[in-house]
């Protein structure tokens, strides 16, 4: 009997809660913040890699960086891929640190790529990045020079959009 009472309580508990999550969701737990601005820049890396960000500017004044590269490592040929990185915009200073797949021609590896340099206008000078591979058969840690120009879009960098 008291087994019994107990998967009752147990299955009523589960139930109830069920029905005040199905009832009031997530969206009452946090708002999301909305996409306001998106610029999209192209860039060099190391004079022979190549590849692209997107940056979104949040309802909430956040930053987020996704994109590709693709560039050689040592001999390796390898794409990295990378979505829902912290931007931070201090003066004409932007950084990120961005953690993603990258695709070699046989095998693929985690990585995380930290990218620091100035805005000036519609480009990106003194550009550098540092990055590391999970995998130990590729080369790691590996640093560089980049420089980057919009393509598309405002209202994410420019000085007139950023407290400076």
């Amino acid at each position: 009997m008291k087994k019994s009472f107990l998967s009752f309580a147990f299955v009523t508990a589960m139930v109830l809660s069920l029905g005040i999550f199905a009832m009031y969701g997530c969206d009452n737990v946090s708002s999301d913040s909305e996409v306001t601005a998106t610029e999209k820049w192209a860039m060099t890396i190391d004079t022979s890699g190549s590849g692209d960000w997107t940056f979104d500017k949040m309802s909430d004044g956040s930053i987020t960086a996704f994109g590709d590269w693709t560039n050689d490592y040592n001999g390796m040929s390898a794409t990295c891929s990378y979505s829902a990185a912290d931007v931070t915009i201090s003066g004409a200073a932007i950084s990120f640190t961005a953690t993603g797949t990258a695709q070699g021609s046989s095998t693929t590896s985690g990585f995380s790529v930290t990218v620091q340099g100035t805005i000036d206008g519609d480009s990106m000078t003194n550009g550098t990045y540092t990055i590391t591979f999970d995998n130990s058969d590729w080369p790691s840690p590996i640093s560089g020079t980049l420089s980057a120009t919009l393509t598309k879009g405002s209202g994410v960098t420019s000085e007139s959009d950023v407290a400076r």
